[in-house]
């Protein structure tokens, strides 16, 4: 007898010749012969219940797809499993389907191997992906895994904005690449540190220190920033390494906004950078390369100190007026 995937719903229709149908008038001898048979293939059926086999011959098309008659894309949709006949019996899960009269082409993601000219046949699983049987997984209100969870490119997302929690029973860790979170919340502004040795924790961050506390400069708790180096009592606040060719100019420098010469050896100098008082401590050094004359550099008399501007003086060994070639300038003070 035929196996029951050419079975058919229709009584009438199930009249196959002895011993894989029921004919009418058949000689009373074939009854057995057809019991025996229907039983074969109902047992058949139970040790393969996973599957059933329509009987819909399939023409191999690809390594990865086949075509049968008809439109039967409803029934081989995507999302369904296959149990292929092929050189060997392989699996694979349907990608695709399209009707394109008069046949259904299948695409088919193989779990190994592929199909060849020896595909005879195939059968798709008992289970469909669609108007499923068995209940959805929101019905299983204590799921487990029988296994590691392969999102296959996949995202983990949730609907509506929805939270995902991620909570680990007790003492239990939640840990993402091998790195174990801690287990509560940190203060307010505190940040993650790990020890090295895959364990996160919550730390506080050293704070940039304010402007007054570099000008106080007391505070062992806070840090240094660049930018605030600069109100430190202990730093400079301006220096330069000027140059006069003909024409004075800073050369290298910080803090210093310009040099202007404004007479024989005299330097007006002009700070970036606003003092709180002009009460600021320039020191200065000068030379002449070309002379063995030693320079004495001061502060210019008669012109009075700014909170951004100073004037130096340069004498030589005789005590008058001379250029210097170099003048390196420190200032020190409060801004």
């Amino acid at each position: 007898m035929s196996d029951i995937g050419s079975w058919s719903t229709t009584a009438a229709s199930n009249n196959f010749a002895t011993p894989d149908g029921w004919p009418e008038g058949q000689a009373p001898s074939t009854v057995n012969d057809c019991a025996r048979e229907m039983m074969r293939a109902v047992k058949a059926q139970i040790d393969d219940c996973e599957w059933f086999n329509r009987k819909h011959t399939p023409t191999r098309a690809s390594a990865t797809s086949f075509t049968v008659a008809t439109d039967l894309t409803s029934e081989y949709h995507a999302g369904r499993r296959l149990k292929l006949y092929d050189y060997s019996t392989l699996y694979g899960t349907i990608s695709s389907s399209s009707y394109s009269a008069p046949n259904t082409t299948v695409n088919v993601t193989m779990d190994s191997g592929s199909l060849t000219a020896s595909l005879t046949s195939f059968a798709r699983a008992i289970m469909s992906v669609t108007n499923r049987s068995f209940p959805s997984i929101v019905y299983d209100t204590a799921p487990k895994l029988g296994g590691n969870l392969d999102v296959n490119g996949k995202t983990i997302t949730s609907a509506s904005n929805g939270d995902i929690p991620i909570t680990p029973d007790g003492t239990g860790n939640v840990i993402l690449d091998g790195q174990k979170w801690p287990q509560a919340d940190g203060s307010a502004n505190q940040v993650l540190k790990t020890d090295g040795s895959a364990q996160l924790s919550w730390t506080t961050v050293t704070q940039a220190a304010t402007q007054a506390e570099m000008e106080a400069a007391a505070s062992n708790t806070v840090y240094v920033s660049p930018g605030r180096f600069i109100y430190s009592p202990y730093a400079l606040k301006a220096w330069a390494h000027m140059v006069d060719t003909g024409t004075a100019s800073l050369g290298q420098s910080a803090g210093m906004a310009s040099v202007t010469d404004v007479g024989v050896g005299r330097y007006r100098l002009t700070m970036s950078n606003t003092m709180s008082a002009a009460t600021n401590a320039p020191v200065a050094l000068a030379q002449r390369p070309d002379s063995n004359d030693r320079l004495l550099v001061s502060l210019a008399q008669g012109v009075a100190m700014t909170t951004t501007q100073f004037t130096l003086q340069c004498y030589g060994e005789t005590g008058a007026s001379v250029d210097a070639s170099v003048v390196t300038v420190l200032v020190a003070g409060d801004i």
